[in-house]
């Protein structure tokens, strides 16, 4: 269940981003991108462009900015842990990080484009994965209803939590014991050090209340 506080939080995250997007976004690139000088050159390239093509052949600001992340290569960056609602402001583009990205579907549903991948990834609602660095896709436009959450995950931060799992006691047989569906000889923690992957682990009953128990308490923590 999503709660008030939620609500306003998430209602105040739609509200940053369609500013963001519109009049500051030469900030918001400066602050999320890799070279980002390279970025706004090129973007003004574009929005000439279109502008020299005319109404006749006019293309969607969806469509431009989705061709752009294709032809260029878009490099998302981070040092801090975050954690916020997949705005319905956002549009589709092609994107890399520098961080670990985890997306959860508490709500709806959640469509992506992967690199290279023909098909649509689709996540139901109690779904998650996790895209190591490198792995570059586009989220998919939102829907009101739908509330999916997308978590940062600094490098440093994901390998001082690799650390504390392998010395916990018993962390290795908490690992083998865990089903991630992965093949028997890779573990998960040798999946999460490679870079350019993503793994999806599907919603189940006996897990969805733990997942938006840990959600509830990300957010109101951050």
């Amino acid at each position: 269940m999503i709660d008030a506080r939620l609500e306003a939080a998430f209602a105040a995250q739609e509200a940053e981003d369609a500013y963001r997007l519109a009049e500051g976004l030469e900030e918001a690139i400066g602050e999320e991108f890799e070279d980002a000088e390279r970025i706004r050159e090129r973007i003004d390239y574009w929005a000439g462009m279109s502008a020299h093509l005319g109404r006749r052949h006019a293309i969607t600001e969806a469509e431009k900015v989705l061709a752009f992340s294709i032809q260029e290569t878009l490099v998302r960056v981070s040092a801090e842990f975050s954690i916020r609602k997949h705005t319905t402001c956002q549009t589709p583009y092609f994107h890399g990080h520098d961080f670990y990205e985890m997306i959860y579907v508490w709500r709806g549903r959640c469509g992506q484009k992967i690199m290279g991948d023909k098909e649509e990834l689709s996540l139901s609602e109690g779904d998650l994965c996790i895209l190591t660095p490198g792995m570059v896709h586009a989220m998919l436009p939102c829907g009101a209803g739908d509330v999916i959450l997308k978590i940062i995950i600094p490098c440093p931060l994901m390998r001082r939590m690799f650390q504390f799992m392998e010395e916990s006691e018993g962390g290795a047989q908490r690992e083998s014991s865990m089903d991630f569906g992965k093949r028997d000889e890779d573990s998960f923690f040798e999946f999460l050090r490679k870079n350019d992957g993503i793994y999806t682990f599907r919603g189940a009953p006996d897990v969805k209340l733990q997942r938006e128990h840990l959600m509830d308490s990300l957010i109101h923590e951050t």
